[in-house]
Order: structure tokens, then sequence, then C-alpha cells
């Protein structure tokens, strides 16, 4: 029995935490062919984003959050090349930006899906951020989950306030 049917007990926040993070390494390692490991999570007292590239999706319906992907430039262009099979050096601003809206769209329909929640909760749009240096922030009273994921070309963060 995997961890996530053990988590049954568990309530549906800790639940999609616990998707959302197999979800992620899932993703990257079958559509960015990349391995990746979890290095730490902690909680945050403020969904709070600093970041070059950076891609938010809000979970609403019976279970409302927002999930967000984060990393410096170099770290999610190379998983973005990886998927699209475009080299890092010719993707274009846009390509970067569509990159990294199916990204975090990828990885928070994993998570709802390994939930069991595909029609109790839906997903906006992607929203994806690119800069030399953003920050970002949503106000929300439940507490942010921060996992930092090891990859071949770098850290690289996932939040969710869930």
């Amino acid at each position: 029995m995997s961890e996530i049917e053990n988590s049954q007990e568990l309530d549906i926040s800790q639940k999609l935490i616990e998707c959302l993070k197999v979800s992620v390494i899932d993703t990257l390692s079958t559509m960015a062919m990349t391995e990746t490991t979890i290095i730490n999570t902690e909680t945050a007292d403020a969904f709070n984003l600093s970041f070059q590239i950076g891609g938010l999706i809000y979970l609403y319906g019976n279970h409302e959050g927002m999930i967000a992907i984060s990393g410096d430039k170099s770290v999610i262009q190379f998983v973005i090349s990886n998927i699209v099979y475009n080299p890092e050096g010719e993707m274009a601003d846009d390509d970067i930006m569509d990159g990294v809206s199916e990204l975090v769209n990828m990885i928070a329909g994993g998570m709802k899906s390994k939930a069991g929640l595909t029609t109790d909760a839906k997903l906006t749009p992607p929203i994806a951020i690119v800069g030399p240096s953003c920050k970002s922030q949503w106000k929300t009273f439940r507490p942010t989950y921060v996992t930092t994921f090891k990859t071949e070309a770098g850290n690289f963060q996932v939040h969710a306030s869930v």
C-alpha cells in the first residue's frame, strides 16, 4: 500500500500536500526526464514567493488553496526545456512563460488526481511570472507548506496553502 493510500487518516490539507509532493516527482521524472528529490518541507506563516520565475494556480470548489512553483531562471528553464525538447538557450520569453504555466498546471492537476478531487475541485488557468527579481504574496489564513526539491540543474520550491 502506498504512502498516499495510508494517508486516509490525514486531513484533506495534509493529504493534498503529500499528493503534491508525489505529483512533482512524477511530473518531472516522466515529462522532464529528470530525477527530482525532496530536500525538505517547512511551514510558513505567509504565502510569499521570491524568485526569477514562478507559476501560480488556484484550487477552488469544495476545497480552496493556492499552489505555486518558484526558482532561479536556470533551474526552471532547464525543466521546461526538457519537457518541450527545446534547448535552453533557444527559448524565447514566451516559451518560458508558457512552459512555467503548463508545469504548474501539470503538477496541480496531478495533485488533484492523486487526492481523488477530480470532480470536487477545479483549477484556474495558471499564472506565470518571469523577471530578474519577482516577489509575490497571497493573503491566507492557512499555513503555507514550502517544499524544496533538488534537480540536476539546482533547487526549486513548491508552495502550497490548501
